[in-house]
């Protein structure tokens, strides 16, 4: 006869716990991202809010917690120092740059007025991004941020981006990249340099058309 703790119980009075279905914790996973990206942007909006104030010398690990309102250790939790919460600040704002372009190259019309365009809308962007236009005044603009337009992954979107006025004019995959890449140098050098003060926006076409198509083989 087996003792009463070797008896076996029976399967429908174990007590279990139903599981999370893969949809529930899909869910929960996204949700989770969610919050993550939410408070990732939030760094970045203090960030960006003390670069405009006072600068990039203003930025540490700290200041960013305080202006964020969130403990110096949560910083800590999404970049490894300060330098990288103001890289991934300005490429956040670069990156809004590169779609506003993008907008423009996916319109329709003449493709020579669309690049033309395109440069006008960037300038006009940083005028009135007070983070964008902070940056490019500052001396203490990092020359790795420069570089960053260049990156891989960036140029690969607008690239493609510039798809559309690439089949209009008949560019072949290098002539394209090489557009993109007079594009942004375009933009660069009037955001290092500011055309004249006495140039009005209708001066300032006719010098793009005249100087900046030939360079983009337009």
């Amino acid at each position: 006869m087996s003792s009463p703790t070797s008896q076996s119980v029976p399967i429908s009075h174990l007590k279990t716990v139903p599981s999370r279905s893969a949809a529930s914790r899909s869910q929960a996973n996204r949700t989770f991202s969610g919050k993550r990206a939410a408070t990732r942007h939030r760094l970045m909006d203090a960030c960006g809010a003390i670069i405009v104030r006072g600068g990039f010398e203003a930025v540490s690990m700290t200041s960013v917690a305080e202006e964020a309102g969130i403990t110096r250790q949560t910083v800590y939790r999404y970049f490894p120092n300060s330098r990288e919460v103001v890289r991934a600040t300005l490429m956040r704002g670069g990156r809004e740059l590169l779609e506003g372009q993008l907008l423009v190259f996916s319109e329709d019309g003449d493709p020579r007025e669309l690049l033309v365009e395109a440069v006008m809308s960037a300038l006009r962007l940083i005028e009135n991004n007070s983070l964008l236009r902070t940056a490019w005044a500052s001396r203490d603009y990092p020359q790795a941020m420069l570089r960053s337009t260049f990156d891989p992954a960036f140029a690969s979107r607008g690239i493609r981006g510039l798809g559309p006025i690439a089949l209009r004019l008949g560019w072949n995959e290098r002539e394209t990249r090489e557009a993109f890449e007079v594009i942004a140098r375009t933009v660069m050098s009037f955001l290092t340099i500011p055309p004249s003060p006495s140039l009005s926006e209708a001066e300032l076409r006719d010098v793009l058309h005249r100087r900046f198509l030939p360079a983009v083989g337009a």
